[in-house]
């Protein structure tokens, strides 16, 4: 039963919709990582390490950056822009060849900046949904929604592996060869299936219905609620 209840939550439809998408988006890129930048830009084991440590560089400096924007803006509309700008940097990896692994490095230190607004803004969102639930039943069920929130998250890890290699064995990549009609469908798949799920994340959140304006509306219907909640409680004795 309160499975069903929260599958009626249309906010948190979308929004776990949203995190699926995003979550199998991003775990793509590293079920294909490794095979993109050894094999299509030839990295070494001394110099595509330097990728990750720039995408990691890049999360470090954009967390403060997108706690310190968030409350500026509709959390769904940033979290939106942010993926759809990724988007468009991520697309780069079509242009790169055999030897640009420090450009993918410019462009995963930029992206890093981009990335801690899902890890930031969905879990935030998800307690927005989690307050309107409780405001609407009268019964907090955080635990709930947040164990199906992870369960989720563990599941698009296991999609991505699929649908990724999937993609790439269906495009024509095989890991046994480094001819050039296998490589580009390497990089094709690299660049279109984590993009094709990002675009998916985003039309799910792009009308999402817990704005400000709303967001404000239960907050103060709950603070007026628990008010009257402790004015009824019984005087506590010394």
């Amino acid at each position: 039963p309160g499975l069903g209840l929260i599958f009626a939550n249309r906010a948190f439809r979308r929004l776990l919709l949203a995190n699926i998408a995003a979550a199998i988006g991003w775990n793509s890129v590293n079920v294909l990582f490794m095979f993109f930048v050894t094999r299509c830009l030839g990295a070494n084991e001394q110099q595509w390490p330097l990728v990750v440590l720039a995408y990691f560089v890049g999360q470090l400096l954009g967390t403060p950056l997108i706690v310190r924007l968030a409350p500026r803006f509709s959390k769904h509309r940033m979290l939106a822009v942010c993926s759809l700008v990724s988007i468009a940097l991520f697309s780069g990896v079509l242009l790169l060849e055999r030897g640009d692994y420090l450009w993918y490095a410019a462009l995963n230190l930029v992206n890093g900046l981009l990335a801690p607004s899902i890890n930031i803004l969905g879990p935030s969102m998800a307690a927005d949904v989690i307050d309107e639930d409780h405001l609407a039943s009268g019964v907090q069920r955080g635990a709930l929604f947040m164990a199906l929130w992870a369960m989720t998250e563990k599941l698009a890890v296991a999609l991505a592996a699929v649908l990724a290699l999937g993609a790439a064995e269906a495009m024509g990549f095989d890991p046994a060869r480094e001819d050039p009609a296998s490589l580009l469908a390497l990089k094709i798949s690299f660049c279109a299936v984590p993009n094709l799920f990002f675009l998916l994340s985003v039309a799910c959140i792009w009308r999402y219905p817990l704005d400000s304006a709303r967001l404000t509306e239960i907050r103060a219907a709950l603070r007026v609620r628990e008010s009257r909640r402790l004015a009824t409680m019984p005087a506590q004795g010394s």
